[in-house]
């Protein structure tokens, strides 16, 4: 049985959804979460095994380029998407929104929550994050009390050498001790800590934005196509030859071949 791209599209975000939920959570901490991940790790190491040496190898150290060290994959990524997604509405939903209502300007808003969403990306990437050197050792020293648990007074780093802070830790990935290290974010290739960890909560809230003012542009231009065309009245016919009326699944879909249709057109011009 063939699935639909509703079905499809429906199916990856309730699958990404699912993780997230799960991972906030907490349900991979617990036992039988553990064993969850064990039993997938058991799969892939045994699909691995099933390889050809070199593959399997050359395998291993992609996921370890991509997980495991700093590099700028991501952040290439990040702005791939960002620039097709703002592209979309540039070339397919805005054009649509001026023949409904030419007096707005439906450029203006999502024109600032880009510039603004890039000018706190950039903060979040090159801004230091909150080193701890040489010269600002004592400052982030001073900065947070002991609480003789978690965080506790003359503790030396073990890689790198350096005295400890309360709330410190050093990253992996940059081969630094961190001053309120928070996380290191693959996104931006970039550790966020108690430099710029505002900046990241103001990139998140941009990054949030945006994407509700893309979803509120297509909609809005979808359902103007949708009445303008009176495809609630239409009907299709099924698989059996019957004439049906029209269905919310059935209406994404020609919506969806329509672009499609559009744009080979478009390319074989």
């Amino acid at each position: 049985m063939k699935m639909t791209f509703l079905a499809l599209m429906l199916a990856y975000v309730s699958g990404v959804m699912l993780f997230i939920g799960l991972y906030w959570a907490g349900y991979f901490d617990t036992q039988h979460g553990k064993h969850v991940k064990s039993a997938v790790f058991n799969i892939i190491e045994f699909v691995l095994n099933k390889l050809p040496s070199p593959i399997a190898e050359l395998l291993i150290n992609i996921f370890e380029y991509f997980f495991t060290e700093k590099n700028k994959i991501f952040v290439l990524l990040y702005c791939a998407l960002v620039l097709s997604g703002n592209l979309v509405l540039l070339v397919d939903v805005i054009p649509i929104l001026y023949i409904v209502n030419k007096e707005d300007n439906h450029i203006q808003v999502p024109f600032i929550l880009l510039v603004a969403s890039s000018i706190l990306y950039c903060l979040c990437s090159l801004k230091d994050p909150g080193v701890i050197a040489e010269g600002s050792n004592l400052k982030y020293y001073k900065m947070y009390r002991f609480d003789n648990q978690l965080y506790r007074p003359n503790l030396w780093c073990s890689t790198c050498g350096r005295k400890k802070p309360a709330r410190s830790k050093h990253c992996g990935y940059c081969n630094k001790c961190v001053a309120r290290f928070d996380h290191h974010c693959v996104w931006t290739n970039q550790c966020i800590g108690y430099c710029n960890h505002g900046y990241f909560i103001f990139f998140l809230v941009s990054i949030v934005a945006m994407c509700f003012n893309g979803v509120h542009m297509t909609l809005t231009a979808l359902s103007e196509i949708v009445e303008k065309s009176k495809l609630w009245e239409t009907k299709y016919v099924d698989s059996n030859g019957d004439h049906q009326p029209m269905t919310f699944t059935t209406l994404i879909q020609v919506q969806h071949v329509c672009s499609i249709h559009r744009d080979s057109n478009s390319h074989t011009r």
